[in-house]
Parts: C-alpha cells; sequence; structure tokens
C-alpha cells in the first residue's frame, strides 16, 4: 500500500536509529500495513497497538492521584503500567460507544509490550 499514510513514517523510522522496543513497534506496524494490503478492504477502522505509554504527571490533571492509581511495582521491585497504549491509526472512521472490538495478534511468538 504505497500510498499508505503510514509509509512516511516508516520511511522515516528506518532512517532512524531506534532502541529495540521502538523497532519493534515499527516491524509491527509494518507487518499489519503489508496484512492490510494483502487482504479483503475491510472498511471497519483500525489501530496497531505498538507499545505501553508511560503514565505521567500530566494525567493528574485530569483526576488528582489518578497517576499514582495507573502505576506499582511488582514483588521484584519493577515497575508495572497498568494502564495507557501507542498505537498508530491503519484505517480511520467512526467508533461509537457499544461498538464491537476485535483483537488480532500479530503472527510469531508473544511478546510482552514495553514503553516505547
Amino acid at each position: 500500500m504505497a500510498d499508505h499514510p503510514v509509509q512516511g513514517v516508516l520511511a522515516a523510522a528506518g532512517m532512524a536509529r531506534l532502541d529495540e522496543a521502538a523497532a519493534r513497534a515499527v516491524a509491527a506496524v509494518a507487518e499489519a500495513l503489508a496484512r492490510d494490503a494483502e487482504a479483503d478492504r475491510d472498511p471497519r477502522p483500525a489501530v496497531v497497538v505498538t507499545g505501553l505509554r508511560n503514565p505521567c504527571a500530566q494525567i493528574n490533571r485530569y483526576r488528582a492521584g489518578l497517576l499514582k492509581e495507573m502505576v506499582a511495582q511488582d514483588a521484584g521491585g519493577a515497575l508495572v503500567r497498568k494502564a495507557g497504549v501507542m498505537g498508530v491509526v491503519l484505517r480511520g472512521g467512526a467508533i461509537r460507544a457499544g461498538d464491537p472490538v476485535a483483537v488480532e495478534f500479530p503472527p510469531g511468538p508473544r511478546e510482552p509490550l514495553e514503553r516505547v
């Protein structure tokens, strides 16, 4: 899908030096774009989840104390992010409350999402 708006982002990412998590996110978007181009045209909106968002103090502007509810530590002391993802819109469109949501996992082994 050479004319897809995401192609410019993928081209820029191809010229950048990315950390491992960002490189995996770019690869996931490229794979999803290729699968989408090969499939029958699906008119539904689609978002490719590429990683976790690092919750920051700005969330407290929405509701005081919310940040402390969105992060925790596991038994080993590692940070656990409870909310927030980053994604790339593959196909846009209207989404309304009550619309069904379908999840499609990419091919290959499953890996935990990392902060991007």
